[in-house]
């Protein structure tokens, strides 16, 4: 009789990574889409009231859209539903 140990190794997701990098910048009215990868899905947005005056961040699935609005600096993250996080700071001239 022999015995025999079987392993499974569940994957490590990819990191969370959104395509437009880390930082961007903007003119007011411009609109940069990209996509976020990696991490576990759903994808959410985080961003606070302020940031929301200088961009608008919208989220559909992994296709990632932030439009300028006003002159200024803002940040937003993007979250995974495995507690990731990717932050991406955004220039508006």
């Amino acid at each position: 009789t022999r015995t025999y140990t079987v392993v499974v190794a569940t994957p490590t997701p990819a990191s969370l990574n959104v395509s437009s990098g880390s930082t961007m910048t903007l003119f007011n009215g411009d609109v940069r889409s990209s996509t976020v990868t990696g991490g576990s899905t759903p994808y959410s947005i985080s961003q606070d009231a302020a940031s929301k005056s200088i961009i608008t961040v919208d989220l559909s699935g992994a296709a990632l859209k932030v439009t300028g609005k006003a002159v200024g600096t803002a940040s937003f993250d993007v979250k995974d539903s495995a507690g990731g996080s990717y932050t991406v700071t955004v220039t508006v001239n």
